[in-house]
């Protein structure tokens, strides 16, 4: 197994801008993860992207990187040529920012986050914030981390504990 490579913010915020010229044709996406919290390093780009047409998507993001490393209808990894994993997730636009806050991360945010929806009779998971039936109740980062009485946390920069 090889090490990890971790790239420093200034150089994955290039790569960043890379990827966002590649995806010049989708107005909704984010770069979420330790991008988004701002961490001084990142191992990989985690990015959020609402498509109408999937197929499309996932050929223009195969064409962007050196090797696919792994590809799905919902999500695509990419190893770019100077060695950055990056990974995607396809989402419909009611999605979208559940899947940002899911892929913000960090892990143990999100887990705490989980705990305190299931302490409140209601799951959570990066397509929204549900109901014991099952039925969305919130789709957005905010309404979420309100409704679970965790709005200090919606600046992303607060998530890495």
């Amino acid at each position: 197994m090889t090490k990890e490579l971790k790239w420093e913010l200034k150089q994955a915020n290039r790569m960043t801008h890379h990827v966002k010229s590649k995806l010049r044709n989708y107005s909704h996406f984010r770069v979420c993860g330790s991008f988004r919290r701002k961490l001084k390093t990142v191992a990989d780009l985690d990015i959020v992207v609402v498509a109408t047409d999937a197929d499309d998507l996932i050929e223009s993001i195969h064409q962007m990187g050196a090797k696919v490393l792994a590809s799905g209808r919902r999500t695509v990894r990419i190893l770019m040529y100077e060695g950055m994993q990056v990974d995607f997730m396809i989402v419909g636009a009611s999605q979208f920012e559940s899947a940002c806050l899911h892929f913000t991360g960090s892990k143990f945010f999100n887990i705490k986050c989980r705990k305190v929806a299931k302490i409140m009779g209601l799951k959570l998971n990066e397509y929204g914030l549900h109901a014991g039936d099952g039925t969305v109740i919130q789709s957005t980062e905010s309404g979420i981390l309100s409704s679970l009485r965790m709005s200090k946390f919606l600046d992303p920069v607060k998530r890495s504990m």
